[in-house]
């Protein structure tokens, strides 16, 4: 997850580069105006362009929070596994889902534990 969100990041740096680049291309006549600011009471490029970066900024975010709690996770999971193996004097058994490689999916949504 930390390399997509770094991917991703990586993307949208060279994405509002370019953009800031190009800046203002569309000149500042009527029609210009128009492209980047809307009109009609419609958004114009520049209105999405900032929803845009804004979405993705948001992703990056949220891919490296994810990554981090899957990390965190896994610490905390080892270590109460552990923690009961010691407390019975064995390795507790498998978790159905454990040996599967993933987490059932009921109606679309993943439910830890089946």
């Amino acid at each position: 997850m930390q390399r997509v969100a770094g991917s991703l990041a990586g993307v949208t740096t060279r994405l509002c580069d370019a953009l800031a680049g190009s800046w203002g291309a569309w000149g500042n006549d009527q029609i210009g105006e128009a492209f980047c600011n809307g009109a009609d009471g419609k958004p114009g490029f520049g209105h999405a362009a900032d929803n845009l970066l804004t979405a993705l900024t948001q992703s990056v975010n949220l891919l490296a929070q994810a990554g981090w709690a899957m990390q965190v996770s896994g610490v905390v999971f080892t270590g109460s596994d552990a923690d009961v193996a010691s407390t019975l004097g064995r390795v507790p058994p498998r978790r159905p889902w454990a040996t599967a490689g993933h987490l059932p999916v009921a109606s679309g949504v993943a439910q830890a534990g089946g």
